[in-house]
């Protein structure tokens, strides 16, 4: 990781701040849409504070790493997100309402059980949907350079360190290198 580019793997490695190349981060095919805006965190401290519950979470919030990049989506991959936030929120009122009208007759049903689960499966789904990112995440982050998972395969074999535009003053990183 220490050159800025490089695609090991599952991941690809690259600079805080970059741009990468007009084409779908997962399929490949070429785009004429704008590039989407990934601001991502890693945690050096993720094991401990995964123990910590509530306070873990606010702990790592503010200790973690931060680097963002731009990345090109089809049409296609671009709704990923609405459609499982979509998805989650019909499971979710589907089994809510299921258990309301069961609860309306008082007669327990068999399945009941199964929309109270797909209920709180919905919605936990939904929830993580919402505040997280469902593309990408940051495996580590090494001074201004990140090793992303989640890119297409097509992209990954076919991403070239000419192709990727490096804009410095689009980068978040809290701790840069220098400091």
């Amino acid at each position: 990781m220490t050159t800025g580019f490089g695609n090991f793997g599952h991941h690809v490695a690259v600079k805080d701040g970059s741009i990468l190349p007009a084409r779908c981060a997962i399929c490949n095919k070429a785009v004429t849409e704008p590039p989407r805006r990934f601001v991502l965190r890693w945690d050096p401290h993720g094991g401990l504070n995964r123990h910590l519950g509530l306070i873990g979470l606010i702990i790592a919030h503010f200790t973690s790493r931060r680097g963002t990049i731009f990345v090109h989506f089809c049409p296609w991959h671009g709704k990923r997100r609405l459609l499982v936030l979509s998805l989650s929120a019909a499971v979710t009122a589907a089994s809510v309402g299921v258990c309301l009208w069961e609860d309306a007759r008082h007669v327990p049903a068999e399945g009941f059980l199964y929309f109270i689960f797909g209920a709180l499966f919905g919605g936990i789904i939904f929830v993580f949907a919402v505040f997280n990112n469902l593309y990408f995440r940051a495996l580590q982050i090494n001074g201004d350079t990140m090793a992303i998972k989640g890119f297409g395969k097509k992209f990954r074999a076919h991403l070239k360190p000419e192709e990727i535009l490096l804009v410095p003053e689009l980068s978040s990183a809290v701790e840069k290198s220098g400091k």
